[in-house]
């Protein structure tokens, strides 16, 4: 198999995420919580207000009792804040936290550096 530019720069890429994600700072999240996290990253991008009933239908191939188990286990981790709406206390609003804007910029980085080496 052939060794491409962007193939080095992808494992790269992918070598930086893992040692990203084994370092203390941030904690441990399964496979379900990270896809959501990465969901809800590309949702806070579009900067609107992400309601939890919202969040927990991202992804409609895991239960949206899976997903708001997993939006509870952020929470719990520190990775998300659930903020009530001052307008409609029913209402949750799902926001990123210092620690998760720091793993994103992380990420973005290593994405960047992945691909000055090409």
């Amino acid at each position: 198999m052939e060794n491409t530019q962007a193939k080095k720069s992808y494992l790269r890429f992918l070598n930086a995420i893992k040692a990203i994600n084994d370092l203390p700072d941030f904690p441990d999240l399964d496979c379900i919580e990270n896809h959501f996290l990465n969901l809800l990253g590309a949702e806070w991008l579009k900067n609107e207000p992400l309601t939890v009933v919202d969040a927990i239908s991202l992804d409609n191939s895991i239960s949206r009792s899976t997903m708001l188990r997993k939006l509870r286990s952020l929470e719990d981790k520190g990775v998300i804040h659930l903020e009530t709406d001052p307008k409609d206390r029913r209402v949750k609003h799902v926001k990123s936290t210092k620690k998760t804007d720091a793993y994103f910029h992380q990420i973005g980085s290593c994405m960047t550096r992945a691909l000055q080496h090409e």
